[in-house]
């Protein structure tokens, strides 16, 4: 009964219910007392776990006497090695830490590494525990160098952790394993940024390199090892686990009882399918013992090529958490010793500019800012004419193209900017050309609203027989219905007019064509060259953080399932043909519903596309969840595999969109690179609508 209690408890301390959890290990503690007597070494691990909770709780003194108590049990009655032992000196440790004991805290974290050297290797958990929390005595005690040998001892050993873990966990489980260990990061950021030198940040890129887009980068690399393998059990397991992932994102935009029981079990089925394809493998071991430095990435720029990591962490001061949030940006020249560091701004500074403006030209016209994101960096990219960048957080969000340095000139007069998910990828920079030779597929002039027999009449020659087809509950309603695009017809008749004079050959789906179905038809590795999809796009935000965009606003009481998902890849996505019927809420059997969420599209595999193109709304918006960047149409296409992804920041303007791709494809099919025609495109519209940043600033080029 005492050990119920005891393990009830520890659960209620893991969830912060303290006050639940102290009774429990209370009533456990007088048990073990009158059963086993103090002496005992139950009893002891009552004690240590209670002056645990008193430690988070802040009662330190009634801590310290039963860490102490508890350690003085286990030393009469264990061996002297112990783990439990080890984990008495660092409570001890911890205690002391907090209560600025620090020699103290020292010599008790010293013991538990003596105990952890002959015990268990230097990659385990608890030694690499035990190097951090050394690293935060010596951070306190201002010996810097001492602390940023333990710090890194303990990221290096957690790095290597983390490899072994992403070799048989999937996709979900590598996200809850990142989350716990995201806290060390930042306290060492924090740690660095206040006491180091800003023209030497080697440690702190790495750290930074080693935790960007960990997840992406293992799920891209498993699905293309999977499908280039040639092993045809293999790839009939990945066929299987595509096809209950397909499920599932139909039931989960279902509220009937009759399917909602089918979940769990779908879901646990799918989960140890992906683990089992993981485990088969090689490609993520591969990618993950890909230890890029940034020497490498240094040998790879040229003379006046600088690479930038924007990161974001929560301020830790040594003992506790602050409620401030820095942005710093790591520079990394070819002609610098090292990486240097520029400390940017606090998040509060550039809430106080978004949340204050509504206007895109006025936020763009104004040096607000470039002030505060951009400026302190200027003085590390003297002679640099073309910068790769990786943003973090709510720099995401930011066109830096547009970032006005005067009233003359914007960013993107000065530099080349090309948009990274890390600056690792600079190491495998190659210039896309479109080829003659090369698959093109259009989608514009979509029909939302048609009757379903004619849907299905054209949605059935792709339709796969036994896949689960998905239709939206009948709650979902909403008044008029969602508009036809007219620019976009002429966008891609347009497109095919200059690829015809560059003898290129197109498809286009327009009308009631343009299908979902014809859509899922491009997975595999027939995929095409370009995709370009001239639609209504969607993004709604955290429905917890209560915050309403345009797309709410334009669409108040339609999408409520998209809006209410917890999942961000259901609350972003894209309309094709006969949307208009889902959308409204009356449900569609037998055919897809028209509205590709990206969801849908992370389930796709599009070996060969060179370039996507999603002419809509703020498609490059989403979820932004701490290293693996934004959860939305964006990693979406990434995970399929496609190579460059351009992407919208905002409510675009129909016209003008249609301009801005003209212009961008004639530069494609004169056979220039693909981020090259980007630049030039977007230096066109620029100059002629320069004091109008919304109608061309809202394009992105991601590579």
């Amino acid at each position: 009964y005492a050990s119920s209690c005891n393990i009830l408890a520890d659960l209620y301390y893991f969830m912060g219910r303290y006050g639940e959890a102290a009774l429990l290990y209370i009533e456990a503690k007088k048990i073990r007392e009158k059963i086993f007597t103090k002496e005992n070494a139950e009893y002891a691990q009552t004690c240590n776990n209670l002056a645990n909770l008193y430690r988070e709780t802040g009662n330190y003194k009634a801590a310290e006497a039963l860490a102490l108590e508890a350690n003085a049990i286990w030393q009469k009655v264990l061996t002297a090695n112990s783990p439990d032992i080890a984990n008495s000196y660092e409570n001890l440790g911890l205690i002391y830490n907090q209560t600025k004991k620090y020699r103290q805290a020292e010599n008790d974290f010293l013991q538990a590494r003596n105990i952890w050297k002959k015990i268990t290797t230097i990659n385990n958990p608890s030694y690499t525990t035990n190097a951090f929390y050394l690293g935060e005595v010596y951070r306190n005690l201002n010996q810097n160098e001492k602390a940023n040998t333990y710090f890194t001892e303990s990221f290096n050993a957690q790095y290597d952790q983390l490899k072994k873990v992403f070799q048989f966990t999937s996709e979900n489980e590598k996200e809850q394993y990142l989350q716990n260990i995201k806290g060390s990061v930042d306290e060492y950021e924090s740690f660095y940024f206040s006491r180091f030198n800003y023209n030497n940040a080697s440690s702190l890129y790495e750290i930074n390199l080693s935790n960007r887009n960990l997840i992406l980068s293992a799920t891209e690399q498993v699905k293309q090892a999977i499908n280039n393998s040639g092993d045809s059990i293999l790839n009939k397991k990945y066929r299987e686990w595509a096809s209950i992932k397909n499920q599932l994102g139909a039931l989960y935009l279902r509220k009937d009882t009759g399917t909602i029981v089918k979940i769990p079990a779908l879901e646990e089925k799918a989960n140890d399918l992906e683990k089992e394809l993981v485990r088969n493998s090689v490609a993520l071991e591969t990618a993950l013992h890909r230890d890029i430095t940034w020497q490498n990435i240094q040998q790879n720029l040229k003379a006046n090529e600088a690479a930038v990591e924007f990161s974001a962490f929560n301020f830790h001061d040594g003992i506790k958490w602050t409620d401030s949030t820095y942005y710093i940006a790591l520079i990394l020249r070819k002609d610098k010793p090292a990486p240097q560091v520029a400390f940017l701004f606090e998040k509060k500074k550039i809430d106080s500019l978004l949340n204050n403006v509504d206007d895109i030209n006025a936020l763009y016209t104004q040096k607000g800012l470039y002030d505060v994101i951009w400026k302190p960096a200027e003085k590390y990219l003297q002679g640099v004419h073309k910068i790769y960048f990786a943003p973090a957080a709510d720099l995401f969000k930011i066109s830096f193209a547009a970032l006005r340095v005067n009233a003359n000139e914007f960013l993107s007069d000065k530099y080349e900017l090309i948009q990274l998910n890390t600056t690792a990828s600079v190491i495998d920079r190659k210039e896309s050309f479109i080829n003659a030779s090369d698959k093109i597929q259009l989608y514009g002039g979509i029909e939302y609203t048609t009757d379903t027999t004619t849907l299905k009449t054209v949605a059935i020659a792709y339709h796969a027989n036994g896949e689960m087809s998905r239709s939206l509950p009948d709650d979902l309603t909403r008044a008029g219905s969602i508009q036809y695009l007219p620019a976009t017809k002429t966008e891609v008749e347009t497109i095919q007019q200059q690829a015809n004079k560059s003898n290129i050959t197109v498809n286009i789906l327009s009308g009631i064509n343009a299908t979902e179905e014809t859509f899922k038809a491009l997975n595999g590795k027939a995929s095409p060259a370009i995709i370009h999809i001239a639609t209504h796009g969607f993004f709604f935000p955290d429905p917890k953080q209560n915050k309403r965009d345009s797309i709410q606003q334009k669409f108040e009481t339609s999408g409520k399932i998209f809006k209410q998902s917890d999942n961000p890849l259901f609350r972003s996505g894209l309309l094709f043909a006969g949307a208009n019927i889902a959308w409204q809420g009356k449900n569609i059997n037998g055919i897809e519903d028209g509205i590709v969420t990206a969801y849908d599209v992370s389930n796709m595999y599009l070996p060969n596309t060179k370039l996507v193109v999603l002419s809509a709304c703020e498609t490059a918006l989403g979820d932004i969840k701490g290293s693996e960047g934004v959860y939305g149409l964006q990693r979406a296409f990434k995970i399929a595999g496609v190579k460059n992804l351009v992407m919208s920041l905002w409510k675009v303007p129909d016209t003008e969109t249609s301009e801005f791709m003209q212009v961008f494809y004639k530069k494609i099919f004169d056979k220039q690179p693909i981020d090259a025609a980007f630049f030039k495109a977007q230096t066109i519209m620029k100059n002629k609508y320069r004091n109008e940043p919304y109608k061309w600033a809202a394009w992105i080029l991601i590579k």
